[in-house]
This record gives structure tokens, C-alpha cells and sequence, in this order.
């Protein structure tokens, strides 16, 4: 998540190092290397969705996120503590 952040937030300066490291290896193999804009753009965008939809796409992984860690975030705080009265009812069901 802290990479998908950083690459949205610096798409210029933060390049991922399996992106770097593909297009090394194309080059290698004597192929043209990735495109400037990238892995998602070359293999992903107008290949599985359009580009129109690139910010809604986005905007829904971010909700997915964010509820996942709000879901996660409510169950550790429901979870009984050790030496609570109610964490020994809990262990005894």
C-alpha cells in the first residue's frame, strides 16, 4: 500500500523495481524496453479497461482499501484483552 501511495503521489521519481527490472531484461533480450509511462500503462490500461475509467478505478481500490483497514481496525478493537472479565467468558464458549 505505502508503494501504490508513493507511486501515485511521485509518479515521476518513484519507479518500482520490478518495472526497472523488466525493462532491463527486455533490453537484455534485445527487445525495446517498457514505454516512459510504465508497466500499468503498457500492459493494463485500454488492455483490460479504458483509460476514461483510470481515476474511477483508482478512486474504488482507495474505498476498497480503506474499508478492509476500518473492518480490520473494528475487530482488533472488539477483541477481548487478557485480564478482563469478559476475555475469560470469551475463552470459556
Amino acid at each position: 500500500v505505502g508503494w501504490g501511495a508513493l507511486t501515485v503521489a511521485f509518479p515521476v521519481t518513484v519507479i518500482c523495481p520490478l518495472t526497472a527490472w523488466e525493462d532491463g531484461a527486455r533490453r537484455a533480450a534485445g527487445q525495446a524496453g517498457l514505454p516512459a509511462s510504465g508497466f500499468i500503462d503498457h500492459y493494463i490500461e485500454n488492455v483490460v479497461y479504458p483509460d476514461r475509467y483510470t481515476t474511477l478505478l483508482q478512486a474504488l481500490a482507495a474505498v476498497v482499501v480503506l474499508v478492509s483497514w476500518l473492518g480490520a481496525w473494528t475487530r482488533i478493537r472488539r477483541r477481548p484483552r487478557a485480564g478482563r472479565e469478559d476475555a475469560a467468558a470469551h475463552t470459556e464458549r
